[in-house]
Parts: structure tokens; C-alpha cells; sequence
């Protein structure tokens, strides 16, 4: 399907506007927003009215002002760029597509892998994976569907980026949830949050290996990571911002009791900030020169770190203590014999914990 930009038809519009009513707690007036901008009123009128077009829905305020209820998809590329700092990087946003892995699988065979940080984005998708060949099912609407090309040296095997992969989502969903919208609004433009600024539970990202955040105990997130050659790999992220109860018994009943969104867990954020979120923690993790801080945290969101699993491991079943992460070999089990086993994520699936 064609993206929601770079056809003729897409409204331009100022990101920097988009920016102030995104952040803003309250009904802001065309007077307010034209002084902040350094213009007047009536140009102001005219970019809200191009973000109209571009889809950005309104809380209805009477005579005090422009209220953002949610933006508009074709939004989301123009801004993504401009917040990331990089308004050439090669970003397409799709109302549905069959997978945002399969889209940037064709962007980086059609550029020769050369589209190194480039993001795929939909609204929908018809064929949405996890790992193992699973589904993922997201209703429209209710989550960032996000695919990052990796196309540079040094990125290294699929654990190793699952595991990047892992602490960057963790840190983008707990800089929502730990504030709801004025947590991400105040933070993911400024210093990346450190240890320091880590949630107090029950909002601490957790992670359980090899690809799924929690808070509260649930799933928020799932990453999926897929190597197109040993220099060229595809991050996928589906992250669940408004998923509501009835969405769960609608559409996957059967994981009512292990899945949950930023809403449920009473962060109210827009998804464009949510993926803007993901998108610079994602940039900042691969750009760590040392896997060694992101490994430290990594053992400290790790609920399986210590814990007695039942793997299903290369056509065999196993049970033993999850004694650590190796960025290249993946989980280090010691059974019950004794005998020391690395487990790859591509070949490993969790039977059960504890």
C-alpha cells in the first residue's frame, strides 16, 4: 500500500505546532500558539487546518482553545523526522500493510542494505509476526507498529541485537509509563533517562527473554529481530499504547490475563510520541560503543535471571536455572545435571518459569 507520505496529495505541516499541542496540558488559543511561533494568528489557523487534513483529530473546547485528541497518521513522518533530527532519514508511515518487517526487508534490498536507521510505521497490519512464526495482532489504532533497518558493521548476530533491542524498548516504555503523557512529554526530547531515573515498580520495564517487555507483570511490547545477512538486520517493535479490555476479549481471549497497553496501565499518551520514544531509544542503544552498561541493565529487568525454566531447545526439552545473558550466544542455562548450555533465542521457546 502507498505510505501516507511523499505523494503529491500529503499536506505539509509544521512539527514544530504539532510539537506544542502534543505537549500541552491544556486548551491553548491561536493567540497563545502564535506567539510561541513568532507568527500570527491567521497562519497559525491555516497549519491547524493542514494538520486537520493530515488527519489529527480535536477535543471539542468550545471558544478556549485547540485541544489535540490524537495525530494524524499522515503526521507522523514529517514529525518523526524533525523530533529525531534528521529530516532526510527514510521514514514511511502506512494505514495498513501486511507487515512493517516485509517493507523494510524492500527498502533494504532495494537499496542494497544502505538504509541503515530507516523506520517503518502502520496503522494495521494483515500479516503481523512475532517470533516463531507467530501472529501479532494489534486492532488499528491501538499500537506503534514499528520496523528499524540495521544496515552497518559491527551490529553483530540476532541475540546481540535482541538484546540492545530489549533494554532500548524497556527504557522507551517506562519513559511513558513513569509519568503518563507528562513523563514522555518532558523527557523524550531531553537527556535519555539513566539508571537513576528508573520507575519504582510496579512500572519497571521489565524484561523477559529473548523478546517481551512487561510492566505489572504483563506484556507490553514484543521485539522481533531478523537478519537479512550477517551485516544487514531488521529490529521489528509492537508496542500496545491503547489497547482496551474489549479489544482483548475481541480479537485474543485467550491472552486477556498476560497482555496489557500504556492505557491499562494509566499512562494516556499519543502513539506518535510513543514511536518517537522508541525510535531514539532504539538510535541511543545501537549507538552504545559498549554492550557492557546495556548487559548491566539488562540483568537487572531480566525476570528469568535466577529463576528454573522448562525450555523447548533444539528439538529437545530442558530444565534448569537461567544463569546469565551472552550478548552473542544467548541465555546461559545450567541444568540439572550440571551441564552449562547457551540457548539462541531463534532456536529456544520458554515451556514455563519457576
Amino acid at each position: 500500500m502507498r505510505p501516507l507520505q511523499g505523494h503529491p496529495s500529503a499536506p505539509a505541516i509544521d512539527p514544530r505546532l504539532l510539537d506544542l499541542l502534543l505537549k500541552a496540558h491544556r486548551p491553548v488559543t491561536l493567540d497563545e500558539l502564535a506567539a510561541i511561533l513568532g507568527r500570527s494568528p491567521p497562519q497559525v489557523g491555516g497549519e491547524i487546518r493542514r494538520l486537520e487534513q493530515a488527519g489529527c483529530r480535536w477535543c471539542a473546547h468550545g471558544g478556549t482553545g485547540w485541544k489535540l485528541e490524537e495525530a494524524g497518521l499522515g503526521t507522523w513522518a514529517d514529525y518523526l523526522g524533525w523530533a529525531l533530527g534528521d529530516a532526510r532519514r527514510l521514514i514511511r508511515v502506512y494505514q495498513q500493510t501486511a507487515s512493517t518487517q516485509d517493507v523494510m526487508r524492500r527498502f533494504l534490498e532495494a537499496r542494497d542494505g544502505r538504509a541503515d536507521g530507516a523506520l517503518a510505521l502502520a496503522d494495521a497490519q494483515t500479516a503481523g509476526r512475532g517470533r516463531l512464526g507467530r501472529r501479532w495482532v494489534a486492532p488499528p489504532g491501538t499500537a506503534v507498529l514499528l520496523s528499524r533497518g540495521c544496515a552497518q558493521r559491527g551490529f553483530g548476530p540476532p541475540d546481540r541485537l535482541a538484546l540492545v533491542a530489549a533494554v532500548a524498548v524497556a527504557r522507551a516504555v517506562e519513559t511513558c509509563v513513569s509519568g503518563g503523557e507528562r513523563g514522555i512529554r518532558n523527557r523524550y526530547a531531553e537527556d535519555p533517562p539513566g539508571d537513576s531515573a528508573m520507575a519504582p515498580d510496579p512500572f519497571f520495564a521489565q524484561i523477559k527473554w529473548p523478546n517481551d517487555i512487561l510492566i505489572a507483570g504483563r506484556k507490553v511490547a514484543g521485539i522481533l529481530v531478523e537478519s537479512l545477512d550477517p551485516q544487514t538486520a531488521i529490529i521489528g517493535v509492537g508496542l500496545n499504547v491503547s489497547l482496551r479490555p474489549e479489544h482483548l476479549s475481541a480479537t485474543m481471549p485467550e491472552l486477556a490475563q498476560r497482555i496489557t497497553s500504556l492505557s491499562l496501565a494509566g499512562c494516556a499518551v499519543d502513539r506518535l510520541l510513543a514511536a518517537t520514544a522508541l525510535a531514539r531509544e532504539l538510535d541511543r542503544a545501537l549507538a552504545e560503543p559498549s554492550l557492557d552498561s546495556l548487559l548491566e541493565e539488562w540483568r537487572r529487568r531480566s525476570i528469568l535471571s535466577g529463576q528454573t525454566l522448562t525450555v523447548a531447545w533444539d528439538g529437545q526439552m530442558l530444565r534448569g536455572r537461567a544463569l546469565d545473558l551472552d550478548p552473542l550466544e544467548g541465555l546461559i542455562l545450567q541444568t540439572s545435571s550440571g551441564e552449562i548450555i547457551h540457548l539462541h533465542a531463534a532456536m529456544t521457546t520458554i515451556v514455563s518459569a519457576g
